[in-house]
C-alpha cells in the first residue's frame, strides 16, 4: 500500500523509521527544507508504519512552524497526486482549512481521486 502523507514532513532519519520505506515528494517547502520541524508528519507517518509496516510513505510538505494551509494549498497538492501519482492508494491529510472559496474545484477533484479508487482520510 502507498500511502500519502500530506502534513510539516517527515523525518526519515529518525532511528524508528529507518527499516520503512519513506519517500519525499518535492514541493516548494521540501525544496527549502526537507526537515520536519513540527514533527506532526514524521509521527503521522510512524503510527501508518507501525499499523501497516509494508507500506510506502510519500511525504508531502504542506506547511512548516505554524499549523494552518491555504486553500490553494491543498488543492495544488491533491491535483498533483490526482494527475502523477496514480499508484497512491491512500492520502492521509491532517491539516485543512477554515473557509473554502474553491468549493465545486475541491469537490470535483475529490470524486476523480474516488474515482481512480484512492481512499481518503481527513483527520482532525
Amino acid at each position: 500500500m502507498k500511502i500519502a502523507v500530506i502534513d510539516s514532513g517527515v523525518n526519515g532519519d529518525r532511528e524508528e523509521l529507518k527499516k520503512y520505506k519513506i519517500h519525499h515528494v518535492s514541493t516548494e517547502l521540501y525544496c527549502r527544507d526537507n526537515k520536519d520541524n513540527l514533527g506532526h508528519g514524521t509521527a503521522i507517518a510512524y503510527i501508518l508504519c507501525k499499523q501497516m509496516p509494508e507500506a510506502e510513505i510519500v511525504s508531502f510538505k504542506l506547511f512548516e512552524e505554524h499549523y494552518w494551509t491555504q486553500e490553494e494549498e491543498i488543492i495544488d497538492i491533491l491535483e498533483n497526486i490526482n494527475n502523477y501519482y496514480s499508484d497512491i492508494d491512500l492520502i492521509h491529510l491532517s491539516n485543512g482549512i477554515t473557509y473554502i472559496c474553491q468549493y465545486q474545484r475541491l469537490y470535483d477533484l475529490c470524486q476523480s481521486l474516488c474515482e481512480k479508487k484512492t481512499i481518503h482520510y481527513i483527520g482532525v
